[in-house]
């Protein structure tokens, strides 16, 4: 399950994240990496799906509110035209058994049960915004990235 939060609201006018419904019951949808600099995703990852054939769902946001969907439910935004900021911050719920298969480590933090599957465990920081926590996140997230 990923739970998306929104610090700053997300409109129609700067461009919210849009579910493509049923999307999570079909066959895994194959992706293009496009690495668009555009994109803000690790890989500028595309979904290669026929929209016309879904219904899709604006999901509209006031801050503080959180919204909930399936891992797999394709989703997306375009580029935000408006003045104001659109921020989201994006929390993934996997059971343990989840194993990450080919790619760069997969950084997690567990916060139910014990050490599992073959994910990168985070250790929480001493006290806010520590450097050596901050500098090794960064580490793990730079492949992602590249």
């Amino acid at each position: 399950m990923t739970a998306w939060v929104a610090p700053t609201q997300a409109t129609k006018s700067n461009d919210r994240t849009r579910f493509v419904l049923g999307s999570h019951r079909i066959d895994p949808v194959e992706h293009k990496n496009t690495c668009a600099p555009d994109n803000n995703l690790s890989h500028g990852q595309t979904a290669k799906l026929v929209l016309g054939r879904w219904q899709a769902f604006d999901d509209i946001l006031e801050p503080g509110e959180t919204s909930l969907h399936h891992t797999l439910l394709e989703h997306g935004s375009g580029r935000n035209a408006s003045a104001g900021d659109r921020v989201g911050i994006c929390i993934r719920h996997l059971p343990r058994r989840i194993h990450a298969v080919g790619g760069p480590p997969v950084p997690a933090k567990v916060v139910r049960g014990g050490r599992h599957a073959n994910l990168v465990l985070e250790d929480p920081p001493d006290v806010d915004l520590a450097p050596k926590p901050a500098a090794r996140h960064t580490r793990l997230l730079d492949p992602m990235v590249a």
